[in-house]
């Protein structure tokens, strides 16, 4: 049990060694068509063109067309051109088809969205919100009435109509001011307004006098019907003389501490507001409305038919209960996190959901309206790039192989744009060229002279090692041999060695001492091919894991299924040849000792 422990242990810290040499190749990443990367121990590392610039006269003898040439001309010189532009064209079309398939994809998931998740975005902002919209929006009807009893607030256009078909409940003055009426200084003088406040509204009402013409400018008929059209929108100017109730309101609040001793005045303060708010179009607080003068039944009967509702008050009803609406349309009101799944469940497409939740598990309404709003932005884009890339697709793929061939770049110029490899650190000799196609190739510069002629491909990854982890692999497999053999050869002079009686009684029985040789060989023999075995299995998965979770499985996806046989054979064969070297002098040794003295020995 001990010797093949020695063996399983030796060949299994081999085999770790020879499997990480098997992960020498490098994975082959994408490389942008038409070009070749350097990695390693170079100077310059980097992306560089696969081709030499082409003449125009070969592009088209080729059959390159025409435009295709005069889209990808070289800036320096206008009688060449890349034939890296051509497939830089060819992928960006590509790429913006596969994308404008995929924006347009998300829209359709997003459009669902963009009507109404803005209205919640208001909701949420407190913005004032009428009911239609809200229950087309897919808020509760119910729901939206209620928000609008709390709103307290009566629509102004329905109290402007109780004002004209009521006139003498009201204060006439408040009456001409919610209608936008003209105001008399008699009228306003019977109403008890102090004369000096009447004279500065009819002061301020007055319009200001037209800027000084100049005498030459005589306008023509032309421009007069057209200053005749631009004429200002809204109610005429009031009469000479006369003021609005909105501007007696601007005067008032413009002069604050004025005719503070008239009741008349103080009433105007609390009460004309209201009515000026009603002149400009707006709705008005139930309980304003009430201490401005207008009969309290008709303020509640007006409040019920409310057509608004205001977003803070309903953001307090969903706080309280938000079943009767979607969650996702709930979570925009309250401002609470959307989680990825949640979005996909409301229809948000899982791309859209996760790049907005980045690193985390969820995201706000307000992202999702931004990307909303973005999106028409980003299809025009990608259809735009589809079309300007569209003209380098009519190269054809045979016209492209042909020039391919002819003008690649070979491995030297490679080396050369790259600032040629570091002398003191690149290994010339174990030089790796791999490509997402499955193309390898090991260019040794030290026993071919030739490799640099070697010409490279479109996405070809040309990998200059460091001549210092060659010498690291080579001292870890003679170090990992050194362990092996000691291990081994104290295993089985100790298994000799406590075998001394067995082979006394043997000899004593009439064996001979080849016979005990061959058979302790047979043994060794076995066992070292078994726990051999059991070794190379654990070394190579212990360092297929620990490469996978490290490096990547990616990495361990370029050993070849031969490598890995052949680590497996060598493994075995070391191993059985070590158990064997390891187990001959301790055996001939016992053999030749006589049966007595075999028989005496103690361990």
């Amino acid at each position: 049990m001990v010797t093949a422990g020695g063996i399983f242990l030796g060949i299994a810290f081999l085999a770790t060694v020879l499997t990480q040499y098997l992960m020498q190749w490098p994975v082959a990443p994408k490389v942008d068509p038409g070009f070749v990367q350097l990695d390693g121990q170079i100077n310059g590392p980097g992306p560089q063109e696969a081709y030499r610039p082409i003449p125009v006269e070969a592009g088209l003898a080729a059959g390159i067309p025409e435009a295709v040439i005069k889209k990808s001309l070289l800036s320096t010189d206008k009688s060449k051109f890349s034939l890296t532009s051509i497939l830089t064209g060819q992928f960006q079309e590509k790429r913006a088809i596969k994308n404008l398939a995929r924006v347009n994809k998300e829209w359709e998931g997003l459009k669902r969205f963009e009507k109404d998740l803005p209205l919640y975005l208001d909701i949420l902002a407190g913005k004032d919100i009428a009911i239609e919209d809200a229950v087309k929006a897919g808020v509760p009807e119910k729901l939206a009435k209620k928000a609008a009893l709390l709103s307290a607030s009566c629509e102004g256009a329905a109290v402007l109509d109780y004002l004209k078909t009521h006139p003498g409940k009201i204060d006439p003055i408040y009456i001409a001011t919610a209608l936008d009426k003209d105001i008399t200084p008699a009228q306003a003088a019977a109403a008890g307004i102090p004369a000096d406040l009447a004279a500065k509204a009819v002061e301020a009402s007055a319009p200001a006098p037209p800027p000084p013409a100049e005498a030459s400018a005589t306008p023509a008929p032309a421009e007069q019907a057209t200053s005749g059209a631009a004429a200002p929108q809204g109610p005429p100017p009031p009469a000479p003389g006369t003021f609005r109730g909105t501007v007696l309101d601007t005067v008032l609040k413009e002069n604050p501490d004025a005719w503070s001793d008239s009741k008349v005045v103080k009433k105007l303060r609390r009460e004309l507001p209201v009515y000026a708010d009603l002149a400009a179009g707006k709705d008005i607080k139930a309980e304003d409305a009430i201490k401005a003068g207008i009969p309290k039944t008709v303020v509640r009967k007006l409040e019920k038919e409310y057509p608004k509702f205001n977003g803070a008050n309903m953001v307090d009803l969903l706080r309280e209960d938000s079943s009767g609406l979607k969650p996702i349309y709930a979570a925009a009101a309250l401002d609470q996190d959307i989680t990825v799944a949640d979005a996909e469940r409301a229809g948000v497409p899982r791309s859209i959901a996760r790049m907005l939740a980045g690193s985390g598990k969820a995201f706000k309404a307000t992202a999702l309206n931004d990307a909303i709003k973005i999106h028409p932005t980003w299809i025009k884009i990608w259809k735009s790039r589809v079309k300007r890339y569209a003209v380098f697709n009519e190269a054809k793929q045979s016209a492209i192989d042909k020039l391919a061939k002819e003008y690649a770049i070979t491995l030297d110029e490679a080396l050369a744009l790259g600032k040629h490899p570091d002398k003191r650190t690149a290994d010339m000799g174990g030089i790796k060229i791999v490509n997402t196609n499955g193309r390898k190739i090991q260019a040794n510069f030290i026993k071919d002279k030739s490799a640099g002629s070697i010409k490279l491909a479109s996405g070809d990854y040309i990998l200059i090692p460091d001549r210092n982890s060659w010498y690291r692999m080579v001292w870890l497999v003679v170090m990992s041999l050194l362990v092996c053999t000691v291990g081994i050869m104290n295993s089985m002079l100790m298994a000799v060695t406590e075998r001394f009686k067995e082979i006394g009684t043997m000899k004593c029985l009439g064996a001979l001492d080849s016979f005990v040789v061959v058979l302790f060989l047979l043994e060794s023999g076995m066992l070292g091919i078994c726990a051999s075995v059991l070794g190379w299995v654990l070394g190579f998965v212990t360092m297929v894991l620990i490469a996978g979770f490290s490096k990547g499985w990616d990495v361990v996806a370029t050993m070849s299924i031969w490598g890995v046989l052949g680590t497996l054979g060598f493994c075995v064969v070391i191993g059985m040849l070590l158990t064997l070297l390891a187990t001959i002098l301790p055996a001939r040794q016992a053999a030749k000792m006589p049966a007595a003295m075999a028989l005496r020995s103690e361990i």
